[in-house]
């Protein structure tokens, strides 16, 4: 068997949380579901809990020794305090040589963009928070725009997409086997 990882990097509002159910589901021995960096914990320094080198190192051996991996964390395609091609370019250099799938889950923006306003709400600044359609044309949403994410994708080595639909999921219609 020839291992594998499956980065499912979102974006938000997109099923990604049933998504994360069913990969909890399935894992198993030949599966590990390394999960969502959710909730993001954080030793008393302000440092993640688990440093990445050791995480990273885990997974590629992992990997290599003929395992299944995914890795899931929707905030990958969300411009945050680094942007999302930055954040894709430095999975391009983490995961370089894995043979990589990136999952895609998609929706229609129109659906998905209210939704994630009303979760960045509070983390807004005061005059986002006052338009709605000043947060409409801001950064934020960029993870709604799949051409950029797949270009994105491709420019860091990560060519290999799955792209699941938001109804697909929500339906029933994927099944295990399918993921």
């Amino acid at each position: 068997m020839t291992g594998r990882l499956f980065l499912h990097i979102g974006p938000p509002k997109t099923a990604t949380t049933a998504l994360q159910y069913a990969f909890e589901e399935i894992a198993g021995e030949a599966l590990i579901y390394g999960g969502t960096f959710q909730p993001r914990d954080r030793d008393p320094s302000g440092r993640r809990s688990r440093p990445l080198e050791e995480a990273l190192t885990r997974i590629r051996e992992d990997v290599r020794s003929g395992k299944i991996v995914v890795i899931s964390e929707e905030m990958l395609s969300l411009s945050t305090k680094a942007s999302m091609a930055d954040k894709l370019a430095f999975l391009g250099r983490c995961f370089a040589g894995l043979p990589t799938t990136i999952i895609l889950c998609i929706r229609d923006p129109q659906d998905a963009i209210p939704s994630l306003y009303q979760e960045l709400y509070r983390s807004q600044p005061f005059l986002m928070k006052l338009s709605f359609s000043r947060f409409c044309r801001s950064d934020a949403i960029a993870c709604y725009d799949y051409r950029k994410i797949i270009t994105l994708l491709q420019e860091a080595g990560l060519d290999t997409v799955r792209i699941i639909g938001f109804d697909w999921i929500c339906s029933g219609g994927l099944t295990a086997r399918e993921l």
